[in-house]
């Protein structure tokens, strides 16, 4: 019960830093820049906690296919 209330506990504060950063770089950065900036460090954060727990990082081909095509129609043209 504790170690379901500490997760809990740390993902609401990685949840809300990111609408701290997202206040505080507004006024400083371009939203672009903002949004590369955030994708790049999940990015990284993502990587590692693959690395830690061993899990393979090599996907088919096939499915970064349906990645990309979900990126292009679900996240990119909506903001064109």
């Amino acid at each position: 019960m504790l170690l379901n209330f500490i997760i809990l506990l740390l993902a609401s504060c990685f949840w809300g830093t990111g609408y701290l950063f997202v206040k505080i770089g507004e006024k400083t950065l371009q939203p672009i820049t903002d949004m590369v900036g955030r994708s790049i460090v999940a990015t990284a954060a993502l990587v590692f906690i693959c690395l830690v727990f061993k899990k393979d990082l090599r996907t088919p081909l096939k499915k970064y296919r349906a990645f990309i095509l979900f990126s292009i129609l679900g996240v990119t043209i909506p903001w064109v």
